[in-house]
């Protein structure tokens, strides 16, 4: 395989770009990039907010060890000063290999102490996006309860079966901006320019905003040698 390049937690061959051709599924690879652009370029002066790698959500879904999920937790860098972190979720239930068929989106929102499942399925992977939700709200609210801790959000739909894995990521910084710019999650105006500005033909262009990443930190990499 050719690797393109190995950038934070990346590695980018040259065949993952095929999943960036409108009509494909992205893999892991690619998304694991985006959250890594997403991290150090583009939200790099707000480090409140976190974007967890599909791999490291993947772990902490399905960890079954307190001590290996709260160092996988920790390791990750979420911590209390973390405002906003997004995990991405993944349907694949074998845990030794690979698999899986939809991508969705989990955003942990410290101010309103819920987790929010952004799903572009309707709710395809709720019961994953759940289970980790419960997990990381017992870790960060040792002997707390709460019956709404798991919200599922109002989310922008895909209009195709190959999608899901754009949607998590163009989600993912869309509600970044909107936090950024005092947008309470839970609010209307949020949904309303969430679902407005997030769509299929959206989706379309962001499979060019991550090729363009790509060789934006390509160029990156090879100006620091």
């Amino acid at each position: 395989m050719s690797l393109i390049i190995s950038w934070k937690n990346s590695d980018v061959y040259k065949a993952d770009l095929q999943t960036l051709t409108n009509g494909c599924w992205l893999n892991d690879h690619v998304i694991t990039f985006a959250f890594d652009y997403l991290q150090h370029i583009k939200f790099v002066d707000h480090s409140d907010i976190l974007f967890v790698s599909p791999g490291t959500s993947y772990i902490m879904m399905h960890e079954d060890d307190d001590e290996d999920f709260k160092d996988t937790v920790e390791g990750s860098g979420l911590c209390d000063s973390t405002s906003l972190a997004f995990f991405p979720i993944n349907d694949n239930p074998h845990v030794t290999q690979g698999g899986g068929s939809h991508w969705s989106l989990l955003c942990f929102d410290r101010k309103s102490e819920r987790f929010y499942a952004f799903d572009s399925a309707s709710g395809s992977n709720k019961n994953e996006s759940r289970q980790l939700a419960k997990k990381l709200y017992s870790f960060l609210y040792p002997g707390k309860t709460r019956k709404d801790f798991f919200v599922e959000a109002k989310s922008p739909q895909q209009a195709n079966g190959y999608d899901c894995g754009v949607y998590t990521c163009a989600l993912a910084e869309e509600v970044s901006s909107l936090h950024i710019k005092g947008e309470a999650i839970d609010s209307s105006q949020f949904q309303t320019s969430l679902v407005s500005t997030v769509s299929p033909s959206y989706a379309t262009k962001y499979r060019k905003n991550i090729l363009e990443a790509i060789s934006e930190v390509e160029r990156i990499s090879k100006t620091s040698k």
